[in-house]
């Protein structure tokens, strides 16, 4: 009865940290999808990490949809269905159809009396005043004459780098020319409730769905272009989940199906199928206890303990029915040193995996440890009691002829197959060092081509084509004013980036508000230019009849902040290029179709204050340092295991018993190069 009651316990033990594990995964967050959450980050710089998570925040839980037909009005009327249509499905906290004309006279009015400290229109005052009375000078979207005399401000506000300059504003929807000439309408949506979570993905794509099957029946030749990480999230999500059923399901069936072959006993299933289940189990909510989620990956990975937790099970039905009836007393002390041995190689290796610097490894590794020590555990207490009910059970005849055939052929090759498998090990350890290696990150998402074709679309349609990678202002003093002054020194290099087609474009706050120092330039060199050109200028204002406030001659001092026009309506599209790390502020200066990164690296050397973000990059230079650095390990680890198996059954033994094993590790990169499969740090595990 001791016996039973240790097994209620140990139900009782799994059947709460189920519970516990079920709570914890109705958490929105607690399953992740995105390959991204499991790579490393950059702690050695804390401030570039804030500026993702910062720029991920800004915009990642956004989805943007482009609605095309062939003409503007026909978008019109599409992307007015489809809009309500989103709305009504409720999936939506708001869908941004409709938007009010711009209000430029705001950001006129907040730039207007501090035209003097803005850079002038022309090369003199007169010649930029008589430009602003009888030029080319448009006077749409400026201030007055007497506002602005000279245009500065109005020049200025022309040359903010408007992210959405390619888009047409007309009766509040916001127009793009999209591929073929098609007409295309945006619509900017924002889910209900977090883009990380699958339910919510789900209704996302489902209502968009929904809302394209209502589209193709009322407008045929219209379309619906995605654009947004929910869309590869969801994805992601959908092809793990699949992954993971499928693999799920083929490795129980398969476990059942040699159980049933070989032994042909319900007990041994028993046995082997609450050892798993409690494995996989407990290496779940062990990865969610230590990292507080787990990301599906892993649980792909953890499925596939499903063979290795059924070993224990296995290894101790096998013995028992090899054992003699008249002996039964001696048959679980003889093989418990092997089940134990066993475990151990198997932890020595993923206890190893802790030390890589890479979560999604250590993920797994904590997955595996607390997965089949659980397992083992269930197999010493249930295996015993199941065993008990194998009386009649034995091996198929079949198995058990093969396997006498089997021991035969190796006695009679002798010495021979172990020279044979030696030389099969070093055939493929020389194959092996010329297999091709992969640790570009970007290579292991595997994104749909199709919403990959429409992002593609709509950033053409948009004039959107901003790179993963930018550059992080974080200068010591950690002030607005300071961050404005390095961006300004860095306007002339990046020009020249520009010019050899090292990146199409940037964006800076620099660009929209001058520094303090260079504000106060601008106005000793506006005040200087009053007085030099006193006369021409007032000859000029008599020529046209204009009669300036006595206040231009001598204009007072009205210096521009960030933090004041960060409050205006119209700056929502910079907001994102601030935030504030370790109580200082960081600006963030976002690069367009960076296309060499080497010669944009060679003109920011030597700047200090900035830094060039290239997460893809380091995360792939880092998968390849592990990668060289795993074989060392991956050598240590074997030489580990080799050890135990030495103290425990000498060295002739140990070293049969590892050149199997040392021969499939081998051999395996290559028959992945052989099936396609590229060799990557993941394919040490």
């Amino acid at each position: 009865m001791r016996t039973y009651g240790r097994i209620a316990v140990w139900a009782c033990l799994l059947g709460l940290i189920g519970f516990w594990l079920a709570g914890k995964i109705r958490q929105d967050g607690v399953i992740r999808t995105d390959l991204l959450s499991l790579l490393p980050r950059e702690s050695q710089q804390p401030s570039a990490e804030a500026a993702l998570d910062h720029l991920s925040q800004a915009g990642g839980n956004r989805a943007f949809l482009l609605v095309t037909a062939r003409t503007q009005e026909e978008a019109s009327k599409a992307s007015t269905l489809v809009a309500d249509r989103l709305r009504a499905s409720g999936s939506f906290r708001y869908v941004l159809h409709k938007v009010p004309p711009p209000d430029i006279q705001e950001v006129l009015g907040f730039f207007g009396p501090s035209a003097p400290s803005l850079p002038p229109a022309g090369p003199t005052l007169r010649t930029a005043f008589l430009e602003r009375c009888y030029g080319t000078f448009s006077t749409t979207g400026t201030l007055t004459l007497s506002e602005d005399p000279f245009g500065s401000a109005s020049a200025w506000v022309r040359q903010i780098p408007w992210p959405q300059a390619q888009l047409k504003w007309s009766d509040g929807l916001l127009i793009a020319r999209a591929d073929r000439g098609e007409a295309g309408v945006l619509i900017i949506t924002e889910p209900q409730g977090a883009s990380g979570d699958f339910s919510v993905q789900q209704k996302v794509v489902g209502a968009i769905e929904e809302a394209e099957q209502a589209l193709r029946r009322a407008h045929p030749a219209s379309r619906v272009l995605r654009m947004g990480g929910i869309f590869y999230a969801e994805s992601a999500q959908r092809s793990a989940r699949t992954d993971t059923d499928r693999i799920s399901i083929g490795s129980i069936l398969g476990v059942i199906l040699i159980m049933l072959l070989f032994f042909r006993s319900f007990a041994m299933l028993l046995c082997g199928g609450v050892s798993i289940a409690a494995g996989v189990l407990a290496g779940a909510a062990g990865v969610v206890f230590v990292f507080g989620e787990i990301h599906l990956i892993t649980l792909v990975f953890g499925v596939s303990l499903i063979g290795e937790a059924a070993d224990y099970s296995i290894q101790l039905v096998s013995a028992r029915l090899s054992a003699d009836e008249k002996h039964d007393a001696d048959w679980l002390p003889k093989v418990l040193p092997g089940l134990w041995m066993a475990l151990a190689t198997s932890l020595l290796g993923y206890a190893a995996m802790t030390f890589v610097p890479l979560p999604a490894i250590r993920q797994i590794a904590v997955f595996a440890l607390v997965g089949l020590t659980t397992a083992f555990l269930s197999v010493l207490l249930l295996g015993p009691s199941s065993v008990r009910l194998l009386r009649g059970g034995r091996v198929a005849p079949i198995f058990g002829w093969l396997a006498t055939n089997l021991i035969s052929l190796g006695t009679k090759l002798g010495r021979g197959s172990v020279a044979c498998t030696a030389v099969l090990m070093a055939c493929g350890l020389l194959l092996a060092s010329q297999v091709d290696v992969e640790d570009d990150v970007r290579s292991l998402i595997q994104r749909p081509a199709e919403l990959v074709a429409q992002e593609e679309s709509v950033k053409r349609a948009l004039g959107v084509g901003l790179s993963t990678q930018f550059i992080l202002i974080n200068p010591e003093a950690g002030t607005d004013e300071a961050c404005l002054r390095v961006e300004e020194s860095l306007r002339t290099k990046l020009g020249r980036c520009r010019d050899k087609g090292a990146i199409a474009s940037w964006t800076m706050l620099a660009d929209v508000i001058p520094s303090a120092e260079r504000q106060t330039s601008l106005r000793d060199a506006h005040l200087l230019k009053l007085k030099e050109e006193d006369a021409a200028l007032r000859s000029a204002f008599t020529e046209v009849g204009f009669n300036p406030d006595p206040r231009h001659w001598q204009p007072a001092l009205a210096p521009l902040t960030i933090g004041k026009f960060l409050q205006l309506n119209a700056s929502h599209p910079f907001r994102h290029l601030r935030f504030e790390h370790a109580g200082k502020t960081c600006h963030v200066i976002t690069l367009a179709d960076v296309k060499d990164l080497a010669v944009l690296r060679a003109e920011l050397t030597g700047v200090t204050g900035c830094l060039l973000v290239d997460k893809p990059a380091a995360v792939s230079e880092l998968l390849g340092d592990v990668r060289r650095l795993g074989v060392i390990w991956l050598t240590c680890a074997v030489g580990l295991t080799f050890v135990i198996l030495l103290l425990r059954y000498g060295a002739g033994r140990a070293a049969l018993m590892i050149l199997p094993t040392l021969t499939g590790l081998a051999w395996t990169p290559v028959l992945g190069a052989a099936l396609g499969v590229p060799f990557t740090v993941f394919s040490l595990m």
